[in-house]
């Protein structure tokens, strides 16, 4: 009886595949294409992929081919889709024409947003960029000449990277906000004061008339930054405290900080410049997104706890700040070192009266390699324990994700209500108003901010923020919160998800990047969104 079963699915999905080619029989080869972005169905779309390949070679029409290899490599699972993206560089290369132009940008992205290889990345990018100006394809053309440009920014070259966006800005760019943005950056690196001044003044014009707040937050960040630069403190604390009223983001948050603690140092304000520095410790920041000046934070930090004789204070900052060192070290390799300028040579005096004391004291080196033994050992303990920690979780979070949420020690609003100072009946208001908010999901809202949400309350940002620090442990911990244990609960339930990356569904419950996303999930769902993705996907392809 169950054979008799399996060979009737078969026959009616032949059936099927059979119907369907004579429909594709009829269509031109671009519109087979068409139809292939039209399924929601992988194994179908890869199907009419295979279909695709196929008759493109009988009617010799070698962009057709190229484009059923897209089709094979778009839907197909990772690692089985790898060899549809040599066939797609195979059959473009030499055919000096968009499909050439579009195997060569997919190789790109490839290996810059999966693989982290930037200079193979970088070589695609220019080839790309040299047949699309060889062809007139002003649409690549802009493509690539931006994306080389950001290439060229994180390797270092600021200069060279500042040219290719003002080239890019001739070419009537999509996103003018975020070229701003980019070409600030660049002025920023390279030292130049107005410049950065100018783009920061003019991206918090244009993102006012936009009505873009993520881009507003940047440009209030960097104009802040500039503030500093031309010694206008004050300027520049007001612009930085306004940035953070709008921003999520831990590096820009970072960035804030630092130079809101530089203001109050040069300011003469040493306490206040402390506390911005130890606001950014509290961050948490993972390795992967520390930004340079961090090392000067951690520097700062262990100057202070030295004058003050904090020996337990100054062993963290030092281990802090060479472990930072040493991960933005290797984040440089195949880009750019400045290690040797920014650190190592100036502090060559420095480990030779180190080297000096260790030799006079070898009771105190042997202490200290002990110490170092102990400590080694302890993190190799503690990684385990993390590790198998974390396997169970997700084993929870796969089998009951309802009960995992009740069970996992989350982080909790907390309730201050010594810092209440708001009257019972606002308090009420608020109640009903945030109730309303979580039942209507309105934190998906992916342009949600504290302003908005004011408005939206009937309240200023002052009362709001009160409120939310009282009782929702802020504002950013209860928005983030929100979207990551929805998207915890909701993601195994929509299998069509499955076919977008990972930073798509970030965007579809609100996060406005990966980053943000990865964070928020680990924070209050305690596991890691792509190993919670995998695990239901290999749940689901094996049938449980």
């Amino acid at each position: 009886m169950r054979r008799i079963s399996v060979f009737a699915f078969v026959l009616i999905l032949t059936l099927q595949v059979c119907g369907q080619t004579d429909t594709l029989q009829s269509l031109p080869l671009p519109r087979v294409m068409d139809v292939i972005y039209q399924q929601k169905d992988s194994s179908r779309a890869i199907s009419i992929s295979n279909y695709l390949t196929k008759r493109a070679r009988i009617e010799k029409d070698s962009a057709a081919v190229s484009w059923g290899h897209f089709g094979n490599y778009l839907y197909r699972k990772h690692p089985s889709n790898l060899p549809f993206l040599d066939s797609l560089i195979f059959t473009t290369k030499g055919l000096n024409n968009t499909e050439e132009i579009f195997g060569l940008i997919t190789n790109a992205e490839y290996h810059f947003y999966d693989k982290n290889e930037f200079l193979e990345a970088l070589s695609f990018y220019l080839k790309a960029r040299s047949l699309s100006v060889e062809i007139k394809n002003e649409y690549y053309v802009r493509k690539t000449t931006s994306s080389v440009a950001s290439i060229k920014f994180l390797a270092g070259e600021y200069s060279e990277s500042l040219k290719l966006y003002h080239r890019y800005s001739q070419m009537e760019p999509e996103d003018e906000l975020g070229l701003y943005f980019d070409i600030a950056n660049c002025h920023y690196e390279l030292k130049n004061i107005d410049s950065l001044s100018y783009y920061s003044k003019m991206g918090i014009r244009k993102s006012l008339e936009k009505k873009d707040t993520l881009k507003y937050e940047y440009f209030l960040r960097l104009n802040g930054v500039s503030q500093y630069m031309h010694g206008n403190y004050k300027r520049a604390l007001d612009s930085l405290n306004k940035s953070r009223g709008f921003s999520m983001d831990s590096i820009n948050l970072g960035s804030s900080f630092y130079y809101s603690a530089l203001a109050y140092e040069a300011m003469g304000r040493i306490d206040s410049a402390m506390y911005y520095f130890k606001e950014i410790t509290a961050l948490n920041q993972d390795p992967e997104i520390y930004f340079p000046e961090i090392k000067n934070v951690y520097l700062r930090l262990y100057e202070q706890s030295k004058e003050k004789n904090n020996t337990g204070e100054q062993l963290y900052y030092v281990e802090k700040f060479i472990e930072i060192d040493s991960i933005l070290e290797s984040k440089s390799k195949g880009l750019i070192s400045q290690v040797e300028k920014d650190y190592d040579i100036p502090n060559l005096e420095e480990r030779k009266k180190s080297l000096q004391i260790a030799l006079a004291n070898k009771n105190y080196l042997t202490y200290l390699v002990v110490a170092l033994s102990i400590m080694l050992i302890l993190s190799f303990a503690a990684f385990f324990i993390r590790f198998f920690k974390q396997k169970g979780r997700l084993k929870a979070a796969i089998n009951n994700p309802i009960n995992y949420l009740k069970t996992i020690d989350s982080p909790k609003p907390a309730i201050n209500l010594k810092r209440s100072k708001l009257p019972a009946e606002l308090i009420k208001q608020f109640d009903s108003f945030f109730k309303r908010f979580e039942l209507e999901k309105q934190f998906l809202n992916q342009a949600m901010s504290l302003q908005l949400l004011a408005s939206s309350a009937n309240t200023n940002t002052s009362y709001l923020s009160s409120y939310l620090n009282t009782y929702k442990r802020g504002y950013s911990n209860y928005v983030n919160r929100l979207r990551a244990q929805y998207a915890f609960t909701e993601i195994p339930k929509n299998p069509k998800l499955f076919i977008f990356t990972l930073d798509h569904i970030a965007k579809l419950y609100g996060f406005s990047s990966l980053r943000a996303f990865n964070r928020s999930f680990e924070k209050f769902v305690k596991i890691k969104p792509r190993d919670y993705l995998a695990q239901i996907r290999l749940r689901k392809d094996s049938g449980n």
